[in-house]
């Protein structure tokens, strides 16, 4: 896995400066984004600043907001809460007027926490949304005609665990056992009570690199039978497993880069042009998040913290990917490609 080693202060460089030396007398909007930068999951972390980066320079060739330039000042919070709580505070002292973070649960739910005590407004592209858990459960039964399932559960994601079996049981399907573990190391031990049972899925709502250290582990013990389901924070496992049969293996994504809708081909284009790769759901989610904020700012005429929370409430632009999204794409790793089995309206 490619890694990124970057620091806080350079991005805050790369972001607010860009590469043009800035008139000193132009006015700036300044908005804080928290995600993790260096550490194991950095490479979800730099998608997300892609995404910040481009919508960006998107937003300010078009006049930017209120007529003044957007700066985002991008720290990492290295997926740590207590980290990243100091760096929120980081952020405010900078006097952002909004954030925009992070990648995983526990770093977004404390981050969301601390913003609701500050009145400060945040959008958070990683929030559970249960519509998208029983989609999950939905496709599952109906569309890969599952009938077993063996759940793995950390705490992390629990809510969605919650939310996935009791539709899949609704359904009609039968959870062979929910299994609670604390690190990968435990796939291999758990698998093989099932090994001569193979469920028909297994659902893992976890982080990509576990992800791959499930697949693995299936593969080892010669899992055959059982299809895998994950979530949004499956993208990535590609780049991790190229060298074994990923035709098995679902999630859930709130974009879908080859969409024929003209402003996702834009976008996909304008990512391409930018960081020579095509978008996945992270970059699109928080581009668009900043087309929310943008929006809301616009709306109240106002950068004060009230105003543009009571606009968030009412104003929702057109954007290639809601963080809170009303269609899920079911993808499906083909041909060493992340490719749309199914698009399903929640």
């Amino acid at each position: 896995m490619k890694r990124y080693f970057l620091h806080g202060i350079i991005l805050f460089f790369l972001l607010a400066c860009g590469k043009d030396s800035k008139p000193e007398q132009q006015e700036y909007i300044t908005i804080g984004g928290l995600f993790p930068l260096t550490g194991e999951l950095c490479n979800e972390g730099i998608r997300a600043l892609n995404g910040l980066q481009l919508a960006r320079n998107v937003l300010n060739k078009k006049g930017g907001i209120l007529g003044k330039q957007l700066d985002i000042i991008v720290l990492d919070d290295k997926n740590d809460v207590q980290y990243a709580i100091e760096q929120y505070k980081a952020l405010k002292e900078k006097g952002v007027i909004a954030i925009i973070g992070s990648s995983f649960p526990e770093v977004t739910q404390a981050l969301a926490e601390a913003a609701e005590k500050d009145s400060m407004p945040i959008i958070s592209p990683m929030i559970v949304n249960p519509a998208k858990a029983k989609a999950l459960a939905s496709f599952a039964y109906n569309t890969l005609n599952a009938r077993t399932a063996l759940i793995l559960d950390n705490s992390k994601y629990t809510s969605t665990t919650n939310i996935f079996e009791e539709e899949f049981k609704l359904k009609g399907g039968k959870v062979l056992s929910r299994q609670r573990y604390s690190s990968p190391e435990a796939f291999e031990t758990i698998l093989e009570e099932y090994k001569s049972n193979q469920p028909d899925i297994i659902f893992c709502p976890t982080h990509y690199i576990e992800a791959a250290q499930l697949v693995e582990a299936t593969h080892k013990l010669g899992f055959e039978n059982s299809k895998f389901i994950g979530t949004y924070a499956w993208e990535g496992i590609l780049g991790l497993l190229h060298e074994y049969d990923m035709e098995r293996v679902f999630y859930a994504s709130p974009f879908m880069a080859n969409d024929e809708e003209p402003d996702v081909k834009e976008f996909s284009q304008n990512f391409f042009e930018s960081f020579n790769q095509m978008p996945m759901g992270t970059p699109a989610v928080t581009y668009s998040s900043v087309q929310i904020l943008a929006a809301a700012i616009e709306s109240s005429g106002s950068t004060n913290a009230k105003d543009i929370m009571e606009a968030m409430k009412t104003v929702m632009p057109d954007v290639i990917a809601e963080p809170n999204p009303k269609i899920v794409y079911i993808m499906q790793v083909k041909n060493n490609i992340y490719s749309l089995f199914e698009k399903i309206n929640l």
